[in-house]
């Protein structure tokens, strides 16, 4: 059952640097990875892939809740044989949450020679009424010293009980030599090659072109190298587990190397496909993308007094292997309030997006919401007094993004179901001087005199849309040896 994670980051740093303590002699952090540990599934019926699976939210998490019904199951997490024999004291500590299903179901067991195991008894273990991890508390395990000793994490299940058991931070405490966890190497495979590995026990490495774009708060996409689909479930990053896609600009059409672990998953419909799991971002590579941008100037208003008409479009696209992948219109038409503010009624339109507000206010860090609720702008610009032509100004240079909620509606589908997609744009707008008596639109039309072009210079310096020169950290557009770009 997949749900929202709820623990805190600061939680997990606190286990970290407090619960290995300077007596450890074996501490796993399973967030990280299974490290040497395996999978014994004794029993494992049709249609459940997998019991245990190594989540980066959760550490190890083990369910036999698969297609909305529970299995009868029976799963092992085995570490591989420690050789603990440098130690006269021995205790063992983990920490663990569940819900659903009882505890009767879940145990812990030890073994010296990997045939006769023994159950541990704990004092902690979860009520089943939160998510929260709690430790299970010490228990002695002296007597299991021995050179190939193993612990086994316990999942049982029945057709009418299936517990979630997550499991991290075990620990082992003593007086001997610490055993470091060998990291197992994380391999990199074509996106074929996951598709047929079929093993959710171990963590790929793919890189792939990101084919749609599903959900840039939890990182959910689709990714292709043009035969085989995978849905990428989850994108983290550090850290990091929401927001990683627009933290890096991840857009359709970037080619995207992550790692994470298979899944062949079927959804309420009963649609089956391959998934990447609990993926972590390792790198990305954009797809170019092209403005083209045209502002025009109608006047003063006849509405404001005092204001200005403005007519702008831009057709921003992306391109991927030489083909247009993504692109989309935008159209803005605004007046401005006064001579000194621009502000008024915009109209946007995005594919089949059309949304209104009125009284947008360009300034510096300036937020701005439709009223509609399906889109959102924030504007981030310089405003700044300089002379053109002998004449005083205030020019206007801004950078805009806008953050869509599309939703799509299906009629032919009983109780007409939603789908919602996230989108982020990015708008360069022109730069705007407006006069005491005129307004100067860079790159486009004016009034009383003739469009302004900033010079071309080549001195390795970069100049804002008005002329001054600037640092690497600017952000906007600048002119760099007489071309310009985003920064």
């Amino acid at each position: 059952m997949k749900k929202i994670f709820l623990l805190a980051s600061f939680v997990v740093a606190m286990s970290l640097n407090l619960f290995a303590q300077n007596d450890t002699v074996y501490f796993i952090d399973f967030q990280e990875s299974m490290g040497s540990w395996s999978i014994d599934d004794k029993v494992k019926p049709e249609g459940v892939t997998f019991v245990w699976s190594q989540t980066s939210q959760y550490g190890m998490k083990a369910t036999a809740y698969v297609g909305n019904k529970n299995h009868e199951t029976e799963s092992w997490l085995v570490s591989a044989p420690l050789d603990l024999t440098s130690n006269t004291t021995l205790s063992l500590d983990f920490k663990h949450a569940r819900k659903y299903a009882d505890n009767s179901y879940l145990s812990v067991q030890i073994t010296k020679d990997g045939t006769n195991w023994t159950k541990l008894e704990f004092a902690n273990w979860p009520d089943g009424s939160s998510w929260d991890f709690i430790d299970a508390g010490e228990v002695d395990i002296t007597s299991y010293i021995s050179a190939t000793t193993q612990i086994a994490f316990v999942y049982t299940s029945t057709s009418s009980a299936a517990a979630t058991w997550e499991v991290d931070n075990v620990l082992v405490k003593g007086n001997g030599t610490r055993i470091v966890e060998p990291e197992k190497p994380v391999e990199h495979i074509s996106l074929a090659d996951f598709v047929a590995k079929a093993d959710p026990t171990t963590r790929y490495e793919v890189t792939a072109t990101i084919s749609e774009m599903k959900d840039n708060y939890y990182g959910n996409f689709w990714i292709t190298d043009g035969t085989h689909n995978v849905y990428v479930y989850g994108l983290a990053h550090g850290d990091q587990n929401r927001n990683v896609v627009d933290s890096f600009n991840i857009e359709t059409g970037d080619e995207i190397t992550l790692s994470g672990m298979y899944l062949w998953y079927t959804n309420a419909a009963g649609e089956s496909y391959a998934e990447l799991m609990n993926g972590r971002f390792v790198d990305v590579k954009h797809a170019p993308v092209v403005e083209e941008v045209t502002m025009d100037y109608y006047g003063e208003s006849a509405d404001i007094e005092g204001g200005y008409e403005f007519a702008l479009e831009c057709l921003r696209y992306k391109i991927a292997n030489g083909k247009n992948i993504d692109s989309v219109l935008y159209a803005l038409n605004f007046i401005s309030a006064n001579k000194h503010n621009i502000e008024g009624k915009y109209t946007i339109t995005s594919d089949s997006l059309l949304a209104d507000y009125t009284s947008i206010q360009y300034g510096s860090d300036e937020a701005m919401y439709f009223n509609d609720g399906n889109v959102r702008i924030s504007a981030t610009g310089n405003k700044q007094d300089t002379i053109i032509d002998g004449n005083a100004y205030v020019a206007y240079e801004h950078v805009v993004d806008i953050y869509l909620k599309q939703h799509t509606y299906h009629e032919e589908i009983a109780d007409s179901i939603v789908d919602t997609n996230y989108e982020t744009k990015v708008l360069t707008l022109p730069l705007i001087a407006i006069g005491e008596d005129e307004v100067v639109v860079f790159d486009g039309s004016t009034t009383s005199v003739e469009n302004v072009k900033t010079p071309i210079i080549n001195d390795n310096k970069r100049y804002n849309l008005i002329g001054t020169i600037v640092d690497e950290q600017y952000k906007g557009v600048v002119i760099l040896n007489g071309k310009k770009y985003i920064q």
